[in-house]
C-alpha cells in the first residue's frame, strides 16, 4: 500500500513510498485513513491514572467529554495504531503552563481541526500555545484510541485532543455492535 501524502507527510516532500501491510493494517488505513495520530510514548489520562497509550484495548476506562464539556469517565471503543514511513515528522505543541503534547500534523485538536492548523498565541486545552515545532519521529507507528461518548475528546500528556478515528456519536454503534 503507498505510504501517506499530506497532512502526514509536509509539503514539499517527495511522493510517498510503497509499504507491505498486513491484512489488518490495510483493512484499517481503508477505513480510518493515513496515521494521523500520537507516539508511543503518550500517557492517556484514564480514572486508574495515567497510561500509555499502547496499553490501551477496547473496553479499558479514559477520561473523555460529555455533551456539556465536563470530564467524565467513558470507556475505549477502539484502539489502534498505523505503521509510519521513516522519516515520519510530528507537531510538538508547548502550552505555557509547561504541557506538550506531539502528534502527526493532522491529528484533530479538542475542537476537531488538525493541530498543524494551531497558531502560538492561540489557546489550547486552557492554556496558551507558547511553541509549535516540527520533531522527527523515530518510532514504527502511531497511535490513537476512540472513547465512548459524543465527544471523541480525550487528555494526551494532560492536553485535551480529539480522536483521528472521528466523534463517537457517528461511529460508536458500529464498534459497540460487534
Amino acid at each position: 500500500m503507498q505510504d501517506c501524502g499530506p497532512p502526514v507527510a509536509r509539503e514539499g516532500d517527495p511522493e510517498p513510498g510503497w509499504h507491505w501491510l498486513t491484512a489488518e493494517e490495510a483493512a484499517s488505513r481503508k477505513q480510518f485513513g493515513c496515521p494521523i495520530c500520537l507516539p508511543e510514548d503518550t500517557r492517556i489520562a484514564t480514572p486508574d491514572g495515567e497510561r500509555r497509550i499502547t496499553e490501551l484495548v477496547a473496553g479499558d476506562p479514559i477520561w473523555t467529554r460529555d455533551e456539556d464539556g465536563r470530564r467524565v469517565a467513558g470507556h475505549v471503543v477502539y484502539a489502534g495504531s498505523t505503521p509510519v514511513a521513516a522519516g515520519h515528522t510530528l507537531v510538538q505543541i508547548s502550552l505555557a503552563d509547561g504541557r506538550r503534547v506531539r502528534a502527526s500534523a493532522g491529528h484533530p485538536d479538542a475542537d476537531g481541526a488538525p493541530i498543524d492548523r494551531l497558531e502560538t498565541g492561540m489557546m489550547m486545552s486552557g492554556s496558551m500555545i507558547v511553541a509549535i515545532d516540527p520533531v522527527p519521529y523515530h518510532g514504527a507507528r502511531t497511535h490513537d484510541v476512540l472513547p465512548s461518548g459524543p465527544s471523541g475528546v480525550y487528555w494526551a500528556n494532560g492536553v485535551a485532543v480529539g480522536s483521528s478515528f472521528g466523534h463517537t456519536r457517528a461511529v460508536d454503534d458500529r464498534w459497540t455492535a460487534k
